[in-house]
């Protein structure tokens, strides 16, 4: 913006803020406003008091939602296999298992709580990862292996 204009535009709102301010003084003192500048200040005082309050409850609504998704995964169990995906409540034969909706995995719980042993116990021995696969010709048999280390565990579903 050219600098020779602003001296010129402020000279100008400067002169029509002073004829608004005159205008309507007598006004502004039936109701009490000796100074108009403070009014105004006030005025952004409580519109930066409300958006600062709608904020903080914005932000307390945000930060709920956060902590409750984390308290609901921590009951979710991530597939062994593909692990891009939380197992799900199902059945097979009528046994209750959790199974994977992203690459069809599924175990028992029973069966989960030893291969969350194993793979903590073998994390601790080795930088491996454990690889899940059903045993070939089975469907109760999970086979762990580790190609880093070679060790190799079977659970019974």
């Amino acid at each position: 913006m050219n600098t020779a204009r602003r001296p010129w535009m402020h000279a100008i709102l400067e002169k029509e803020w002073t004829q608004f301010k005159a205008a309507n003084e007598k006004a502004m003192k039936e109701e009490g406003i000796t100074d108009m500048d403070d009014l105004i200040d006030e005025s952004i005082r409580d519109y930066q008091e409300e958006e600062n309050s709608f904020y903080l409850q914005q932000e307390q609504v945000e930060l709920d939602n956060a902590i409750q998704q984390y308290q609901d995964s921590l009951d979710n169990k991530i597939c062994a296999h593909c692990q891009r995906a939380y197992l799900g409540p199902s059945t097979l034969n009528d046994v209750p298992i959790l199974s994977c909706p992203n690459c069809g995995f599924y175990a028992t719980e029973r069966c989960l709580v030893e291969v969350e042993k194993s793979a903590h116990t073998h994390t601790s021995i080795c930088h491996g990862s454990m690889e899940y696969a059903l045993e070939p010709g089975t469907d109760d048999t999970l086979l762990a292996i580790c190609s880093v280390c070679d060790l190799w565990t079977m659970f019974s579903m």
